[in-house]
């Protein structure tokens, strides 16, 4: 799913650089800068999802497949805890 995502993004992506040449040769400056906003806007979506690993855990957890929780992923840290 995240897959098809970033691919349907990157789809966008290419559509919205194409208008944006186009309106540059125009010299259509407001909608230059609306296309460039929508493309960064766009482009920060992808590479959040880029970050995100749709693997689950290893089988050796408990709940084989189960996703981890952000109590998972931070189990080690405390916060204010400096390393001795």
């Amino acid at each position: 799913m995240v897959k098809e995502a970033i691919q349907q993004m990157e789809k966008e992506v290419e559509s919205y650089t194409s208008y944006l040449q186009v309106k540059i040769r125009e010299k259509d400056w407001h909608a230059v800068s609306d296309a460039a906003n929508d493309l960064r806007e766009i482009q920060a979506k992808i590479d959040i999802l880029k970050q995100i690993n749709p693997t689950p855990l290893p089988q050796s957890n408990s709940v084989k497949g189960k996703w981890p929780t952000i109590g998972d992923v931070f189990k080690d840290i405390t916060l204010g805890s400096r390393p001795t």
